[in-house]
């Protein structure tokens, strides 16, 4: 368990700038797949053809869906995202452009290494592409450590065209998650489960939304704690930093629920939600 307060997140290490995986790249790596693919080689596999060509280690890999290592991202929103959704087990699913759809299956947090989840099959229907996600646990001696198994899955084509996921082996991931970040709000802090201890909260993250508007709201499972607005340093499509303290009451619980939306700029309804428990240790 972390214990974070608003002065130890500030800590934390900036992320490197990078960029996002280019639609061109991920054109690229299609096209190459259908040559591939048409003379006898595929860059995904299919499930009957075998271990795939991409480095998946053996495991079945898909047409349209590659594997990726959390190491290698670049783009400090995908980072963010990754980091703050890795902590919730779930399904996970944002689009950050028009092409590619990122998918992180997460188990949470877990006391030893040896637990696993990856994508085991990939079914398309008329309603859509249907997701299996496998988890196993270790069967023999492990290291000690806390660990965050993972499976990160990058999609060409958009979030729409997911029509089920499911999962099997030994734990059930629920999907869609309750994800702490999604495609319009990736904060860096707080992060779920982080501790607060004093009566002020930093809320720091990048956000696109609408005249880069976002709303705030802190509660503790009877009351509302805190709530109000803020603006991030650009507006949608482009992304802008917010970095802000908001003062709370004092909680009647131990535990807390941040939620951070926009409203719809057509029915003023709550939309882009991110939520993030927290603990309360003052």
């Amino acid at each position: 368990m972390r214990h974070t307060t608003h002065e130890s997140q500030s800590r934390r290490p900036a992320r490197p700038n990078g960029t996002r995986v280019p639609a061109a790249v991920t054109a690229v790596l299609i096209t190459v797949a259908l040559v591939l693919g048409s003379s006898g080689c595929a860059l995904f596999a299919r499930p009957d053809d075998g271990p795939g060509e991409n480095g998946s280690g053996g495991l079945p890999t898909f047409e349209g869906f590659a594997v990726l290592d959390p190491a290698d991202l670049e783009d400090p929103v995908i980072i963010a995202w990754f980091e703050a959704c890795r902590l919730v087990p779930g399904v996970h699913v944002a689009t950050f452009d028009a092409e590619n759809t990122y998918i992180l299956a997460a188990r949470g947090e877990k006391p030893t290494a040896g637990f696993d989840v990856r994508l085991s099959a990939v079914t398309r229907g008329q309603e859509g592409v249907s997701l299996t996600f496998a988890t196993t646990d270790p069967t023999g001696p492990v290291a000690q450590v806390v660990s965050f198994p993972v499976a990160l899955i990058l999609m060409t084509g958009r979030p729409e065209t997911i029509a089920e996921v499911s999962s099997t082996g030994s734990e059930s991931l629920p999907w869609p998650a309750p994800s702490p970040a999604n495609a319009f709000l990736v904060p860096v802090t707080p992060l779920p489960g982080d501790v607060v201890t004093e009566l002020t909260l930093r809320l720091a993250g990048w956000a696109r939304c609408f005249e880069a508007t976002y709303q705030y709201c802190l509660e503790d499972g009877h009351n509302v704690l805190a709530e109000g607005f803020d603006t991030a340093t650009a507006g949608g499509p482009e992304w802008g930093r917010f970095d802000i303290e908001i003062e709370f009451e004092r909680p009647t619980s131990p535990g807390l629920t941040l939620r951070l939306f926009e409203y719809s700029a057509e029915d003023g309804r709550v939309i882009n939600e991110v939520i993030i428990p927290l603990i309360w240790g003052g």
